[in-house]
């Protein structure tokens, strides 16, 4: 029997106020790219792998940073999507499992999309591809491209079916296309709903042997600039011919999730969860029962679908760990299940619903229990960050469920809060609030004060444990003077190695570190004392440059950078360095970098150059010779933590793999005194750094009241300024 695909075109976008269980159709489903599911990424950023939902579970992967789709929060009535910038974006999952498509199979596609730019010829915006072209007896299966605003096209199978379709530019429809298997002509593509027409094209022979599924890329291998440019929300593809009731089920999963209006019929033919009401608080554990309602007919709605064989109860502390409550099937009049749960916790269920016709899930509810534990404020106590001088507080805020009063205990460990190798703190003359909700350390801080602090609040029931705070105290913690050694006057004692013929200049201070043309001597410190300079949130370093304008490398002239040797792309941590392309200063922090056009610090003289980094402000900024020059706000990225990469002065790796052509090194010039701080230095502390070497250069930092010709000081030119339009009015009384 054919198989119809029926697809739908979204027309309202809103917010869906659910959590979802997944496609209700899972028995043949070889992959489900889900944007919704995306967690733990930013508005804007690189999203370098996908989890596939189906049964399957290969995830797909983008080829490296620069092809990773970004990541857009709301794309389509407050649901994300990826975007795909048309150039390098794709994700590949591999048939590493020999479980996709095989021999002749029969194939679905369903795909929530909007193209941002039509292509001009042959697969220049492949949507999905199908299949791999490696060699020989490899064929694709299927590609479906974009080729212009009234233009798609398919091939199947080694032949080329053409439907020519009217599409605009973003705006999202769901498409759908299909081959019923066999090697025959039942094939199809539906947009919004309504059966394409064949331009032209048949089907070829079907050759492929192995398969993959590639989202934004052709199938192939050989197509190596052709990329789907626009948003996917959401992609399911499955290797057999779906029953029109199946289709039917997708179809309803898909508009009630996106709020759709459609050509499928309005009733939902999951079974409907009644209660607990989703997200009810306060359900009592004793006697805990949960009740649905069986799906409808679909033919008769309001009646009971009579294919129904019995019912699955799912039940878990979170949507990926719910496991079934039932040992054997539930009959299929069954409408309710008695569920052992716990006070204090949140659970998800959901239902899934036996048919002959084919199972579905219902969505997913969640409720929480009575609760008799404290309750904390789970955003507290927060990571501090504190100059020496000025100690350092914690704070936690707890609600009591119960009757009685609750009871403090801060606690300190320097690696870890699991409970039994902490400190118990107690109030002594610098620390005072160990048994209260603010925890106060005194003035004097010192570096064995960094560590995790944490509290334990406690009731007449039990003991609950804030989140961990880290106190970091503000200081210098890596100072390479460059006094004819590499080695670190800091605390931290990062000494470095001098890699190739050490050559040293009379610096801006004492010497300096001396480069030829080919980028050597230049220092590195080894990833083993390099740990320390693993700093997520907030950082500073400072260094004085002398080089000239132009030079004969082709590459990033890095003044200091920890940086490792897999790829110049994928592996920066944080660096300070010049741009190729313009000779202005880049600033590498908070896993992205920024150019700050016209700083330019290379010209032949010495100079002090000086960047900072901050994510509780989002905001990182450059200084030549003491003075801001740039600040750019709204970063929001991290650097790494657990990168294990040298540091190196005067040097970028180069990697011959990805980029021969390119010299990673620094040319000729002088480098002097490189500083690293764990914080965001301010614009006094920078000037401070900058005079410390010239005191005859002073350096104005923030503006000063009454300051009216701008030369950092109030004195009598100011006086006099302010005297010249003394008494001055533009008051208008309004009569003669």
């Amino acid at each position: 029997m054919k198989t119809t695909i029926k697809t739908i075109m979204i027309l309202l976008l809103t917010t869906v106020s659910f959590v979802w269980a997944g496609s209700p159709v899972t028995d043949g489903l070889i992959h489900h790219m889900d944007a919704s599911t995306i967690t733990g990424v930013a508005d804007g950023q690189p999203v370098s792998s996908t989890t596939d939902w189906s049964p399957v579970g290969i995830d797909a992967v983008a080829p490296n940073a620069a092809g990773s789709p970004l990541y857009v929060v709301d794309a389509i009535g407050g649901m994300p999507a990826l975007d795909f910038d048309g150039i390098d974006d794709f994700l590949t999952a591999a048939n590493t499992a020999g479980t996709l498509l095989q021999g002749d199979n029969p194939f679905v596609v369903f795909a929530v999309c909007s193209v941002g730019s039509f292509g001009t010829g042959s697969h220049t915006r492949p949507l999905f591809g199908l299949g791999d072209k490696i060699g020989a007896g490899n064929r694709e299966i299927t590609h479906f491209c974009f080729e212009g605003p009234t233009d798609t096209w398919n091939r199947l199978v080694g032949g080329a079916p053409h439907w020519t379709t009217a599409l605009s530019q973003d705006e999202f429809y769901l498409i759908s296309n299909g081959y019923a298997g066999g090697g025959g002509m039942a094939y199809g593509m539906w947009v919004d709903g309504a059966a394409q027409t064949v331009a032209y094209g048949a089907l070829g022979t079907h050759e492929f042997g192995g398969s993959s599924v590639a989202i934004g890329r052709v199938a192939h291998l050989y197509s190596a600039t052709t990329r789907f440019d626009g948003l996917i929300a959401e992609m399911l593809v499955f290797n057999r011919n779906l029953t029109d009731y199946e289709i039917n089920l997708v179809g309803s999963y898909l508009a009630k999730k996106y709020n759709l209006t459609t050509t499928y019929k309005d009733v939902y033919y999951a079974p409907q969860l009644v209660s607990p009401e989703n997200t009810s608080v306060d359900v009592e554990p004793a006697g805990l029962t949960l009740n649905w309602t069986p799906g409808d007919d679909p033919n008769t709605p309001g009646v009971p679908n009579p294919k129904i064989t019995g019912f699955d109860v799912y039940l878990g502390d979170s949507i990926t760990t719910m496991t079934k409550q039932n040992a054997t099937p539930l009959s299929a009049s069954a409408t309710s299940l008695a569920v052992t749960v716990q006070s204090d916790s949140k659970y998800f269920w959901y239902v899934k619903q036996l048919a002959s016709s084919g199972d579905i899930q219902s969505d997913i509810f969640s409720f929480e229990t009575v609760k008799t534990l404290p309750v904390l404020d789970s955003d507290l106590p927060a990571d501090t960050n504190a100059m020496p001088q000025a100690g350092a507080m914690f704070m936690v805020s707890a609600t009591n469920p119960v009757v009685g009063e609750l009871e403090y205990q801060w606690c300190y460990d320097p690696n870890t809060n699991v409970l039994g190798d902490e400190v118990e703190l107690e109030d002594d003359g610098r620390i005072s609030g160990a048994l209260t909700e603010t925890l106060v350390i005194g003035a004097s801080l010192v570096i064995a004060d960094e560590g995790l602090y944490f509290c334990k609040v406690t009731n007449t029931t039990a003991t609950v444990v804030s989140k961990s705070a880290t106190l970091t105290v503000n200081r210098l913690v890596g100072h390479w003077k460059l006094d004819g050694n590499a080695n670190d006057s800091s605390t931290t004692g990062a000494d470095g190695a001098v890699i190739g013929t050490a050559s040293w200049a009379t610096g801006e201070d004492g010497q300096a570190l001396n480069l030829d043309e080919h980028g050597v001597p230049y220092i590195e410190v080894p990833a083993a004392r390099a740990d320390a300079f693993n700093l997520a949130n907030r950082m500073s370093v400072s260094i004085w440059v002398n080089a000239p304008e132009t030079t004969t490398v082709n590459g990033y002239r890095l003044m200091i950078g920890k940086h490792g040797q897999a790829a110049p792309v994928d592996d920066r941590v944080w660096m300070l360095r010049e741009s190729a392309l313009s000779g202005d200063l880049q600033w590498f922090a908070g896993n992205v970098y920024h150019t700050f056009t016209g700083v330019k610090p290379f010209d032949g003289t010495w100079h002090h150059v000086a960047a900072t980094f901050d994510i509780t402000t989002g905001e990182k900024s450059v200084y030549l010779d003491g003075r801001l020059q740039a600040t750019v706000t709204g970063v929001t990225g991290k650097n790494p933590v657990n990168d294990t990469s040298p540091i190196r002065i005067g040097y970028y790796y180069k990697n011959e793999t990805v980029e021969p052509e390119i010299d990673y090194i620094f040319g000729q010039g002088m480098l002097d005194d490189a500083r690293v701080y764990n914080y965001a230095l301010t614009a006094k502390e920078v000037a401070e750094v900058y005079t410390s070497f010239r005191p005859e250069d002073p350096i104005c930092y923030e503006a000063i009241a009454g300051d009216m010709d701008g030369d950092c000081e109030v004195g009598l030119s100011d006086l006099a300024a302010m005297a010249a339009v003394w008494l001055d009015s533009n008051r208008f009384y309004g009569f003669e």
